[in-house]
């Protein structure tokens, strides 16, 4: 895709909801601003040429209340602009992270791997801003500035054409230079973009292992790596500074070469030779101002819409993932059929599992045996539907999983993986998510079940207490038993228990199936070990091996 202003502009418009309202108001108050700020120099023209230089002072009583009402009038218009900017971009802003966020939480779960926290997290913080500032500056400062800067030359031209024309040449001539050096700047901030993103990445992922970092005392490793990390961005520092002073020498050119020198100098000769007034040329030079600040605009909007470009191309990237086209409701009480599945991991060439072909049978207890990498976990993420076999189906019922809605496959489907995941909430808040308006009955119910009630009831806040981020504050036996307890209250259709009690003593664990089997007895079960359970009575083992 060409990204112009008008392709971006209508293909936000499919993406995004924005008020058109407020933003042709916002750029009518702009112009209203700059028309009332016409009148300024002329009052000024009139009080030297006039009052002080032919010192008609009756005319004090016109031109100061003028003065004093123009004045009022651009605080209240500038006041009104600032409030209906502001309004149209948190409206904007919010509208586009909430399209985001429903883009991401909607994605296909077995595509959406292999995405950087860091790069996503940027997605939605920063790249989102993006679309206010393009719409508020790109889109309506673009033309109301291109308006305003066309006026001021033809006053300018007005009040002295050589001076005009003079001015034509040599401001855009600055302005020039100045984007070439903007375009150098905007690609050392993009590059310093990527660059953070992956940094963010690693502070993400160190904040989360802080533990295992000080037990295996690696902080010294951690924060050699990021101070290496961090190497190219100080290279590329020193080029944005470099970068930065030479878009400051070039706006000091403009402001005291082109204005001072020859428009002063120029416009003293025509003064002398009684062309213009001392008044007409200080209004051509308020008028020049106006018409560098428009010209300033233009040039920095187009130098920076050509660097957000790549923004672009990662919102659209995300804003046009198709929607995920809801399948069939999950069949009740499926059989689970495997029929020469092979897969395969991305980036290695060793296939995991190989024409393998099972069936699980609604309200059997089965066991899956083998070794570390044997093939067991991803089995359960293709019954899942977390990843999708290289080849091969996996059926319920007849039905490929494919045709299947994930979310209603998931609400048929619970797990108790080997990482179980936590929010930084209350016991009571993490059990109620998998089912709302659930009753704290049933959650005591569902705590006794996962032998952890005695535990919550020691606890000063019993149910209210605040696990922290992933369940920091509670050991791997205590969060593989919240997540037992979590999978009661989800009530699948088939339970999935992946070295879910790995981190527990033989009786509890033996307590915990013995529950688990009698709660799910007319459920198919599904658990994962490397040896047999004492108080899991299978129908069927499965040895899976490469």
């Amino acid at each position: 895709m060409k990204y112009t202003r008008r392709n971006v502009y209508h293909h936000l418009q499919e993406c995004i909801k924005f008020s058109k309202g407020l933003m042709l108001l916002f750029g009518i108050i702009s112009l209203g601003i700059t028309a009332v700020s016409l009148i300024s120099p002329y009052l000024y023209k009139s009080l030297v040429d006039v009052v002080m230089t032919s010192g008609n002072i009756q005319l004090l009583s016109i031109i100061i209340p003028a003065m004093i009402g123009v004045y009022l009038i651009k605080v209240v218009l500038s006041g009104i602009s600032t409030y209906v900017g502001k309004k149209f971009s948190y409206r904007t802003t919010l509208e586009t992270k909430k399209r985001l966020m429903y883009k991401f939480l909607e994605r296909n779960i077995s595509g959406a791997t292999g995405k950087e926290i860091g790069a996503q997290s940027n997605n939605l913080e920063q790249d989102s801003d993006a679309v206010h500032i393009f719409l508020s500056t790109h889109v309506v400062g673009f033309i109301t500035s291109f308006l305003i800067a066309l006026v001021y030359m033809v006053l300018m031209l007005r009040i002295n054409i050589y001076l005009g024309l003079l001015s034509v040449i040599l401001l855009p001539l600055t302005l020039w230079f100045s984007q070439m050096i903007g375009k150098k700047y905007n690609a050392v901030n993009w590059e310093n973009y990527e660059i953070r993103s992956k940094t963010k990445t690693y502070l993400f992922d160190t904040v989360q292992k802080w533990r295992e970092i000080k037990t295996n005392t690696l902080e010294n490793q951690f924060a050699r790596e990021y101070d290496d990390m961090l190497e190219p961005e100080r290279k590329l520092n020193s080029k944005w500074m470099f970068y930065f002073a030479l878009r400051g020498f070039f706006y000091e050119i403009k402001e005291e070469f082109v204005v001072k020198v020859l428009i002063y100098f120029v416009g003293g000769l025509f003064i002398i030779s009684k062309d213009i007034s001392i008044g007409e040329l200080l209004m051509f030079i308020s008028y020049m101002a106006g018409m560098s600040g428009a010209l300033d605009t233009l040039m920095k909007s187009k130098t920076d819409f050509g660097g957000q470009r790549a923004v672009f191309e990662r919102l659209f990237q995300i804003l046009d993932e198709r929607e995920n086209v809801k399948g069939r409701e999950c069949p009740p009480n499926a059989t689970v059929s495997f029929k020469n599945v092979d897969f395969t991991y991305e980036g290695t060439e060793r296939p995991v599992l190989t024409g393998e072909s099972w069936e699980f049978v609604i309200g059997k207890k089965y066991l899956l045996m083998g070794k570390s990498g044997a093939g067991k976990s991803t089995m359960i993420k293709l019954l899942m539907g977390l990843i999708c076999p290289k080849s091969g189906q996996v059926m319920y019922d007849g039905v490929p999983i494919d045709d299947i809605d994930s979310q209603s496959l998931l609400k048929s489907v619970g797990a108790v993986m080997q990482e179980s995941m936590f929010f930084n909430l209350s016991i009571r808040e993490n059990l109620g998510l998998v089912a709302f308006g659930t009753s704290e009955d049933d959650m005591i119910v569902a705590l006794k079940a996962a032998c952890l009630y005695d535990f919550v009831e020691c606890l000063p806040q019993k149910l209210d207490t605040i696990i922290g981020e992933r369940g920091v504050k509670l050991s791997g036996g205590q969060k593989q038993r919240l997540a037992i307890a979590r999978l009661i209250l989800h009530n699948p259709q088939i339970v999935i228990l992946d070295e879910a009690t790995s981190a527990l003593d033989s009786i509890v664990e033996s307590k915990i199936l013995e529950n688990l089997s009698q709660i799910f007895k007319d459920k198919t079960m599904i658990v994962i070990s490397h040896k047999p359970l004492v108080g899991y009575k299978q129908d069927e083992i499965y040895l899976v091996s490469q």
